[in-house]
Order: C-alpha cells, then sequence, then structure tokens
C-alpha cells in the first residue's frame, strides 16, 4: 500500500479532517451493527489469535461479518484454495457460510480456517 497516495496529494487539512470524522462515524456505526447483529466473542479467540501470529496472518476486526471476502483472503495467506475450504467445511460456496451461520463474525470463520490448516500441517498435508 503506498504511504502517499497522490490523490491525496491536493487534500486540505479541512478536508481531510473531514474525511477522518466521516471514516470514524463510519467505524461507529459498523461496531454498533456488528453488537445488534453478530456473535463477537468466542471461547476460542484466544486460541485463534495464537494460531494467526504462528501462521503470520492478521484476523480480521471483530465487527466484520464472515463474508466470502474475508474467507478467501485467509485462504490466499495461508497459500490455501477454496477447494481445500468446502473439503474441510462441507460448504459447496463461500456465501453459503455466511447465509447458514448469519451470527458469525470474520474472527470466528477465520479462526476455523487456521484450526484446519494447522491440523494439516501438523499432520503433513
Amino acid at each position: 500500500m503506498n504511504p502517499n497516495p497522490t490523490h491525496l496529494k491536493d487534500i486540505t487539512p479541512e478536508q481531510r479532517a473531514e474525511m477522518r470524522e466521516k471514516a470514524r462515524i463510519k467505524k461507529e456505526q459498523n461496531q454498533q451493527w456488528a453488537l445488534d447483529n453478530l456473535r463477537t466473542e468466542w471461547d476460542d479467540d484466544h486460541a485463534w489469535r495464537e494460531l494467526a501470529s504462528r501462521y503470520g496472518i492478521r484476523l480480521p476486526v471483530w465487527y466484520m461479518p464472515a463474508s466470502p471476502k474475508v474467507i478467501r483472503k485467509a485462504l490466499k495467506q495461508l497459500g490455501r484454495d477454496t477447494s481445500w475450504w468446502k473439503d474441510v467445511t462441507g460448504w459447496s460456496k463461500l456465501e453459503d457460510e455466511q447465509e447458514n451461520n448469519p451470527k458469525m463474525n470474520g474472527v470466528c470463520a477465520v479462526g476455523i480456517i487456521l484450526e484446519a490448516h494447522d491440523y494439516d500441517v501438523k499432520m503433513g498435508r
């Protein structure tokens, strides 16, 4: 990611402050939506964070739903593909997991992937 994007070069300090405020408001809205619609606390959270650290990937923010985008990113970071994911989860499409588990957040979805990946690594697969 470019730390100095050219499209922001000509933005005034006032415009920058306005953009930051809009981003802050959007983040708060996303967090409130997650608190109202997602399960955000999981017993395995600590274990998932350890696995994420071990395999060098970042977990999504707690207020992000378990979307296909989140799943694809985790698979790519672990060097896995969707056919491996389908074998592990039994879902035929990435969208199926979110549709059938609407309260699952992205941390949980990635955590499950990390557990399966860790198992396969330990089994030499």
